[in-house]
């Protein structure tokens, strides 16, 4: 059988997460994350594989980083998802906050939100949506729960390949933490959400308190619940959710990152 013909599309898009790296059980992928965003014209897309920490620096997006890159449509089912063509990732603007961006920012993702996270998982079910943002209504905790502080044997024997025959990089840290937020969406009738959290953010945060506490777990945690929950879901901030489901699990929600833009200042006519 002749097979298909790949259809190569040039996305154009805001990165509005990344999640941390996973060692894939593909000798032929190593070390992948996934990258997520929104088009102008407020369309989801997902690339992936995405070989993050292989690209030249130059090429590494980062959140709120608007990028052009060369895809094709391949059997993942999710209407959002591309096979990337890391080559051709191309950064051509950011939305940097330092410069008064939230307001940019704000124009470009808000009016793909959702009503609640409760409707996207209707639509997941109706129009196979993956990809989504919505505001939660309480967020009512972070919580943490205790991982492999390893990696699988499968895994480190891709590893161990990926360094025969890759460039020489700083192996990738397995997180011995799952992080999740517990929270209630906008839904009257919504029974309560409790999601892993798999920003490279967060990650990179735990990266730094490690190295700052060592084995001080508690203070570790702390620095953690103080930026992802006091300070990104604090009363200051208007938070959403980013949010996606797994190719492993259809319809399985996790959250990929925070938006977290300050609260307007209320007028008074």
């Amino acid at each position: 059988m002749t097979p298909a013909r790949r259809e190569w599309v040039t996305k154009r898009f805001l990165v509005t997460a990344k999640g941390y790296p996973n060692i894939s059980t593909n000798v032929r992928l190593g070390e992948v994350c996934c990258i997520a965003g929104l088009t102008k014209e407020k369309e989801w897309v997902r690339i992936w594989p995405v070989l993050y920490r292989d690209l030249p620096p130059k090429q590494r997006p980062r959140k709120y980083e608007i990028i052009s890159v060369r895809a094709f449509k391949y059997k993942d089912p999710r209407p959002e998802s591309f096979h990337p063509d890391e080559s051709t990732i191309d950064k051509i603007g950011f939305l940097d906050a330092k410069k008064d961006a939230w307001e940019a920012r704000k124009e470009w993702i808000l009016p793909a939100a959702s009503e609640s996270m409760c409707e996207i998982t209707r639509l997941a079910e109706e129009r196979h949506k993956s990809l989504g943002l919505f505001r939660p209504r309480e967020v009512v905790e972070l919580t943490f729960e205790d991982d492999d502080t390893k990696w699988t044997p499968q895994q480190l024997r891709v590893i161990r390949q990926g360094k025969l025959f890759g460039a020489a990089k700083t192996p990738l840290e397995k997180i011995p933490f799952k992080f999740r937020y517990r929270y209630c969406c906008a839904e009257p009738k919504c029974p309560g959400h409790h999601q892993t959290i798999i920003d490279w953010e967060i990650c990179e945060l735990y990266r730094k308190s490690r190295d700052k506490y060592g084995d001080d777990t508690a203070s570790i945690k702390r620095d953690i619940k103080r930026k992802f929950l006091d300070e990104l879901c604090g009363p200051r901030r208007d938070t959403y959710f980013f949010v996606g489901d797994m190719h492993w699990h259809p319809g399985s929600f996790i959250v990929l990152g925070v938006f977290w833009p300050p609260k307007s200042a209320p007028t008074l006519f």
